[in-house]
């Protein structure tokens, strides 16, 4: 029987911690959230759907590479007078370009891939400050899964274009700091019986639904 799975190395442990906390948040929201992956020109990008917004959201952090591994087992027996029987594991790495084009395109859970985050940072700390000289990360991408209508249609990644009417990078910023800054305000002056996820969530959606520009 062959089992096969792959590794993303990530080029800076920082950043797969990033994607652990937006991870996070997509579970927080549904525990049993998917995310799309996909890797190409030495960048992995994280798709996921919030189910409060109608939005896609995308996380994306540097790799040095992607290594499929690939181990196979097998048992053979012979019977008689006596029997024997044995099991041997043949495994093999082949280290994938992180720039090539199509190197992963997968659907797999939200909250294994964060587990599997963990568990890779978790390693890491363990090793001690000897290690410390590793900026990266290995983490192993779990078993696909049949994801939500909206991972099969992912956006282009051309033919862009700019439409008047949108605000500036500035304002967005701006508008972002506002209403972080706004909701904690609000989060703080909620009495103790009102401070549930619920009420947190209707905050969260009446501050993140307004219009922005035009």
């Amino acid at each position: 029987m062959t089992a096969s799975s792959q590794e993303l190395h990530f080029a800076d442990a920082g950043e797969a911690a990033d994607l652990a906390a937006f991870l996070a948040r997509l579970i927080h929201y549904d525990r049993a959230a998917a995310v799309r992956l996909q890797a190409g020109g030495g960048v992995l990008a994280v798709f996921g759907r919030p189910p409060s917004f109608e939005v896609l959201a995308i996380r994306t952090a540097r790799l040095d590479a992607i290594v499929g591994t690939e181990a196979t087992s097998g048992t053979s027996s012979a019977s008689g007078t006596s029997s024997a029987s044995g099991t041997s594991t043949v495994s093999g790495t082949s280290a994938g370009a992180a720039g090539g084009p199509g190197a992963l395109d997968t659907t797999v859970s939200a909250g294994e891939f964060a587990d599997a985050l963990d568990t890779a940072r978790a390693g890491r700390t363990a090793d001690g400050p000897s290690q410390s000289h590793d900026r990266g990360l290995v983490v192993t991408v779990p078993q696909a899964v049949t994801g939500p209508p909206w991972a099969g249609v992912l956006p282009p990644r051309g033919g862009w274009r700019r439409v008047s009417g949108l605000p500036g990078v500035d304002e967005v910023r701006g508008a972002v700091a506002a209403a972080v800054a706004e909701f904690r305000a609000r989060d703080t002056t909620l009495p103790e019986e009102r401070r549930t996820r619920a009420e947190r969530d209707r905050i969260g959606r009446e501050i993140w639904t307004r219009t922005l520009g035009d």
